[in-house]
């Protein structure tokens, strides 16, 4: 089966599958619908708009003290809206009231896209705590110090924290940035912001099964994206003992493996990593059982290294891991293999950190993007290269959301700029080398503590930049993209507020 890569959310919903299906029930023939650019531009489920007013209080001292404010969200053709929460930001708040609401207009219905709606809420919750900052006189990553969800607290979704996950990373992150030490020039600045995301949980599996030859193989019905499969087979053959080349991973239907959620909300490792975890215990433990009867030992004495079963201080009183498997084909209990089935596991926050340096040109408005920083609390780092990938791409996407994504409509609906030429994303052009920061202090749950990575590296990006404006020329821009027409008008609506 052909894998189909990165999804960001824009393969949670069906848009070409149904019809094309019930026009092959209704002609009895093998149907193809194939769409053009501008009609995936029309109805492939967008990220949704929204509108926000927010106030945001706290003492001289720099504790917050309270929230206050509405976000209208544009709901397109079809509805529906999301919660308030996601303003909360990771920040404790002693007192908040905070209304959603969503309203049907005549635009392509939004869906899922990386962390939905955290970008689009990260932008005024981290302008706000800037613009009082200043108000205040604090520093903004010391006011985000003081005030960021601790141990103890309770995350939005109310999950209670184990560990200062939020304040650790807004230090790795200003560290790398070299925060306050930094010489910048005239028209550089430079902005920090937060975001944090639940990653979800939900029904998967993972079977585990030891050939003659030594190796294994894994069957999951979880869908790999973005390497999901690799991280597996790196799981059990840490917990086998065996070299990654000789684990394979085949992703099955429920035909073969029970029903299986989708691969999507920061789940899929975190969840199947957690399945491919116990099923190589399971299978792990019948080895060692066998072993040690075979070595005459207990099962607390040996260990497996290198496809090796061998006793702990005694290299030489080993059995082969592939020798056991053999052994085991005709035995009363059958062939070594071990499974794990999920319904769903208990999840916790994930935070992202971004620091970036930007320099503007105060006569046209264009915004240049000097360092980006991306520090991400990830529990355990199960695959270093797959981890640093997901957190520079999702850096990216958010930089296109908050400089130069979005769509543009007419009155009636139509969209103005359905293809790559007028809808621009970032090329390697605009975006410098993203520096990347693992914080590595493992939740409860998953696999070695490692959490879900995929959706919170795009959330504080366009927040970050639209402080970094502030920082740069002393104006907030607060719609995006922070295209230069718009950063241009707000540089000369403030010049003429100066000059009255």
């Amino acid at each position: 089966m052909t894998e189909m890569g990165g999804g960001f959310g824009g393969k949670n919903r069906l848009i070409v599958e149904a019809p094309t299906a019930l026009l092959a029930l209704c002609t009895g023939r093998p149907v193809k619908v194939t769409i053009n650019r501008d009609e995936d531009f029309m109805d492939s489920r967008p990220a949704p708009g929204c509108w926000v007013r927010l106030k945001t209080g706290a003492a001289k001292d720099g504790t917050l003290l309270a929230v206050e404010g509405r976000i209208v969200w544009d709901g397109g053709i079809i509805g529906g809206g999301w919660g308030p929460d996601r303003l909360l930001g990771s920040y404790r708040f002693p007192n908040i009231r905070l209304e959603s609401f969503c309203v049907r207009t005549n635009k392509p219905g939004p869906g899922a896209y990386r962390a939905p709606c955290a970008p689009q809420t990260a932008v005024p919750c981290e302008s706000n705590l800037d613009e009082l900052a200043d108000q205040l006189g604090i520093d903004p990553v010391e006011f985000r110090l003081k005030n960021a969800l601790v141990k103890g607290d309770r995350a939005p979704s109310g999950t209670p924290l184990a560990h200062d996950w939020a304040r650790e990373t807004i230090r790795k992150a200003a560290e790398a940035a070299r925060w306050g030490k930094r010489r910048l020039k005239r028209n550089q600045g430079i902005g920090i912001a937060c975001g944090n995301w639940q990653n979800g949980s939900g029904a998967t599996n993972a079977f585990v099964t030891l050939a003659g030859d030594g190796s294994a193989q894994v069957l999951t019905g979880q869908v790999d994206i973005t390497g999901l499969h690799t991280v597996m087979a790196q799981i059990v053959a840490e917990e086998l003992g065996l070299p990654v080349a000789k684990v394979s991973v085949r992703l099955a239907d429920t035909d073969s493996v029970p029903y299986t959620s989708v691969s999507a909300g920061s789940k899929a490792a975190y969840t199947a990593g957690t399945a491919a975890r116990r099923a190589a215990i399971e299978a792990r433990d019948r080895l060692l059982k066998e072993a040690a009867d075979r070595l005459e030992a207990s099962v607390e004495d040996l260990e497996i290294l290198d496809e090796v079963v061998r006793v702990v201080g005694s290299p030489g009183h080993s059995v082969s891991v592939a020798e056991l498997v053999q052994d085991t084909v005709s035995s009363g209990e059958g062939p070594i293999s071990g499974r794990s089935i999920v319904g769903s596991i208990p999840t916790c926050p994930a935070y992202s950190v971004e620091v970036a340096v930007v320099e503007v040109d105060p006569e046209t408005g264009k915004v240049r993007l000097l360092d980006l920083v991306v520090a991400q609390d990830v529990g355990k780092a199960l695959n270093p290269m797959l981890l640093e990938g997901q957190m520079q791409g999702g850096a990216v996407q958010s930089i296109g959301f908050g400089m130069m994504e979005g769509y543009r409509h007419d009155r009636e609906g139509h969209v103005l700029n359905p293809n790559l030429l007028d809808y621009a994303i970032p090329t390697a052009l605009d975006v410098p080398n993203v520096r990347t920061v693992f914080v590595e202090d493992p939740c409860d749950y998953g696999p070695y503590g490692a959490k879900g990575a995929g959706e919170p590296p795009i959330i504080p990006g366009a927040a970050a930049v639209a402080n970094a404006i502030k920082d740069a020329v002393g104006v907030r821009v607060t719609e995006m993209p922070m295209t230069p027409e718009r950063v241009l008008a707000a540089i000369q609506a403030g010049r003429a507020t100066a000059g009255n």
